[in-house]
């Protein structure tokens, strides 16, 4: 039994180290939190990674008739380019909701999900940087009704 114990805790520190790991090495990760970190005091800014897997946009009829279509809207700010850059070049359409999962281990490395998660939807509001400097950001990530297609909104809100 205290084998079987062991061999768990064992699995289950691997496990966290891998998902780490992973954060660390994901090519949206840097990115995605130089945004977050160039939000100062008392400003807000919004990155918004549309995905569409077999529909398209309706707002775009060149998209309607394509097997997938992606893309961002970084409000004009240049951080936020970057990160949609990294987003269009690396983010899934197929299963959209990686995208929410991988920007979540990435500002909270320590937040985990089953192996087997699936998210429909997922509304996040955490904070990065210290008491006296950061962001806050919120994480939402849901099918959009009115385009089609699903959305993750990334909000950073400097304090």
């Amino acid at each position: 039994m205290l084998k079987a114990w062991k061999a768990l805790a064992l699995g289950l520190l691997g496990l966290a180290h891998v998902q780490a790991a992973n954060a660390a090495r994901d090519p949206m990760c840097a990115p995605l939190k130089a945004f977050v970190a160039s939000i100062a005091p008392k400003e807000s800014k919004q990155v918004l990674f549309r995905t569409s897997w077999f529909g398209g946009f309706k707002d775009d009829p060149q998209t309607e008739r394509s097997v997938m279509a992606k893309r961002c809207d970084d409000s004009g700010y240049a951080p936020g380019r970057t990160l949609c850059d990294a987003l269009i070049t690396y983010g899934v359409t197929e299963f959209a909701e990686l995208n929410a999962m991988s920007a979540i281990h990435c500002l909270a490395p320590d937040m985990r999900f089953g192996r087997h998660t699936t998210l429909r939807r997922i509304d996040l509001e955490i904070s990065s940087g210290t008491d006296s400097r950061g962001s806050f950001i919120t994480l939402h990530f849901a099918p959009d009704e009115a385009i089609g297609g699903n959305v993750l909104t990334i909000t950073a809100k400097g304090y």
